[in-house]
């Protein structure tokens, strides 16, 4: 008996860390699609990225509350991301496809780790550096060593094959069947994560491509971060309505990963369902 609590209590601690998880970074680019939107719609506003994004719960009365939720989310998140690489919590399987996989997810896992401690540093007062600015920082860095050039545009095209590995994820849309919802809802929220799977694929191919250019160019100014890219969409014709367009596919993942963490399903379980797995739509 106490073998077999010890078990359920080892299997419902990565569901609640993945949901967590899954909240936290919904509620991340829920923040950043509202604000390129406000981009889009006035000419003086500028886009901003997830750490701004981030910033503006500051201003809140409880800002320091939420960013401090936020950034535990964000590390519960990175925690799941490691748990799905090196204990395959999500049965991705030792085969060539499902080892890439898990490589991806902890690779994944470093960047949002590293995100929930910038978040932490700026309730500090920290972390208060522009992410533009410190991407331009260390692409100067690595232009001046050996190989600079080429250190800097493999990792500009490792970028860009991310963005589409990301896109082709949304266009196969193969998180559906993860999801533990009838026909109808599943389908909405299998929209909203196709949309903003693009969307993600879109932006980071166009960080991607500008850091290529810095390397071409070894000019490390050319190298930008989100809100750069963002503001280069809004630069174009028809700048407003694309920028639109987008903080529209930022704000549908967000709304995907809040649902992901209501009715994904994790490790056969999902609290929000009423039937058990054998029986999902």
């Amino acid at each position: 008996m106490q073998a077999s609590s010890r078990t359920a209590q080892s299997s419902a601690s990565p569901q609640w860390l993945a949901r967590a998880g899954y909240a936290a970074r919904g509620i991340v680019f829920c923040i950043l699609g509202y604000f390129t939107a406000v981009a889009a719609f006035d000419a003086n506003a500028q886009p901003i990225d997830s750490k701004d994004a981030l910033r503006a719960l500051l201003a809140h009365p409880l800002g320091d509350v939420l960013l401090f939720a936020v950034a535990a989310g964000l590390m519960c998140f990175a925690l799941w991301r490691e748990a799905q690489c090196f204990l395959d919590s999500d049965g991705c399987g030792s085969h060539l496809k499902g080892l890439s996989r898990r490589v991806i997810y902890g690779a994944a896992g470093l960047f949002y780790a590293v995100f929930a401690s910038v978040a932490f540093s700026m309730m500090i007062g920290a972390g208060r550096q522009d992410t533009d600015d410190a991407v331009r920082d260390w692409t100067a860095w690595l232009l001046g060593k050996p190989m600079g050039p080429w250190l800097v545009g493999a990792v500009g095209l490792s970028i860009i094959v991310a963005g589409l590995c990301i896109g082709i994820a949304g266009i196969r849309a193969e998180f559906k069947d993860r999801l533990a919802l009838t026909e109808k809802p599943r389908w909405l929220v299998t929209t909203l994560g196709c949309l903003g799977y693009l969307t993600r694929a879109v932006v980071f191919s166009i960080i991607g491509a500008f850091l290529i250019f810095a390397a071409w160019d070894s000019n490390a100014h050319e190298a930008t971060g989100l809100a750069g890219a963002l503001q280069a969409i809004k630069r174009q014709p028809y700048g407003a309505i694309l920028l639109g367009v987008t903080a529209a596919g930022l704000f549908a993942f967000g709304a995907y990963g809040i649902a992901e963490a209501a009715f994904r399903w994790i490790d056969g379980k999902c609290p929000a369902a009423e039937r058990p797995l054998w029986q999902r739509a």
